[in-house]
């Protein structure tokens, strides 16, 4: 008897399947006609679905105040009609973004945050850490310089004059110079052209590519926290002087030859400057024949690949070591 009343809704399904077609009933009005149908022949009642009214709704979109830099809104869901009558339950969903750290080497020049408080620890009160004053940094600066190395710029003709230099040219030179000789006037006019094109050309583009890096470089502001009147602000790395607390995070590029004073163990990476591929530990024991200090020593362009803490400005500009390797190397190329 039960795999009857089983197979009697499959076969009036199957049955009215025509007629619904016929009359253009969808797949819905068929299953819910199959329901219709099965529970009058198990004597069963279908169970009414949920009315709209009972659904939960949205009821309202509030804005959270900002907190930092972005917040999203809330969404308030209700539910009405509730069974024992009480306030609807109010659900609240909120994302918060964090707060901008304003603690970056490199940053465009409208969000580099120059005099503004920097949010990183001001570090102990000990005489080592109580940095300089506006009037002492002013004082060093006028002393020693920006911290900075000089860029040798070459006049225009100077980079005309240098598309002459070189294998292919010197080679359509020479072709040039041959067809003057033998008396071939049309072979020299069309060499010395193409001498000349391929010169003008090289120098347009050498001269774009000079701009686009000047105009890249007036774009971004290197910064670093500095300790200014014992307060930690966001200042631009060419104005460190010797003396400067400063705070340095994984990421940062070392900006001036400092020494690490308090904070975190440090992995910096010296690739760049002495090719070493192993990150060293600041700070560890002086080894032999090193210096007092040598195992605190952060050397400029140099990055900090794990670890934070408060450095000490020793030397800036061309003092630094790689300032002074830069030195060498314009004295070797005639810059100087």
């Amino acid at each position: 008897v039960l795999l009857e009343q089983q197979r009697l809704p499959r076969l009036r399904e199957v049955e009215l399947l025509p007629l619904l077609r016929l009359h253009g009933g969808s797949r819905c009005a068929m299953a819910s006609h199959g329901e219709s149908t099965t529970s009058k022949l198990t004597g069963s009642t279908a169970t009414p679905r949920p009315s709209a009214a009972s659904r939960p709704s949205i009821s309202s979109v509030t804005p959270r105040p900002s907190l930092g830099a972005s917040s999203a809104p809330l969404l308030a869901a209700t539910a009405e009609g509730g069974p024992d009558g009480a306030a609807p339950e109010l659900t609240t969903v909120s994302v918060q973004a964090g707060l901008h750290q304003r603690s970056a080497n490199l940053a465009p020049s409208d969000e580099s945050f120059v005099g503004e408080t920097a949010e990183v620890p001001g570090g102990s009160s000990d005489d080592h850490m109580a940095g300089l004053s506006s009037a002492e940094a002013e004082r060093l600066l006028q002393e020693v310089g920006r911290n900075e190395i000089p860029e040798k710029v070459e006049p225009c003709y100077v980079m005309l004059l240098k598309q002459f230099l070189g294998m292919m040219p010197f080679m359509l030179e020479i072709a040039a110079v041959l067809s003057a000789v033998i008396g071939d006037w049309a072979d020299f006019a069309v060499i010395t052209l193409m001498l000349v094109v391929n010169a003008l050309i090289g120098f347009r583009e050498e001269h774009k590519a000079r701009q686009s890096l000047d105009a890249l470089k007036a774009q971004m502001t290197a910064t670093v926290p500095t300790k200014r009147n014992g307060t930690m602000v966001i200042l631009p790395v060419a104005e460190l002087v010797p003396g400067d607390v400063i705070f340095l995070r994984g990421g940062n590029v070392v900006p001036a030859d400092s020494e690490w004073v308090e904070g975190d163990p440090m992995l910096v990476d010296t690739a760049a400057l002495t090719g070493e591929p192993i990150p060293r530990k600041v700070p560890r024991p002086d080894q032999d024949g090193e210096a007092d200090g040598a195992g605190r020593q952060l050397l400029s362009g140099c990055i900090i690949k794990q670890g934070e803490g408060h450095c000490l400005v020793k030397h800036t500009g061309m003092n630094t070591e790689i300032g002074q390797a830069a030195g060498m190397v314009q004295e070797a190329s005639g810059h100087s």
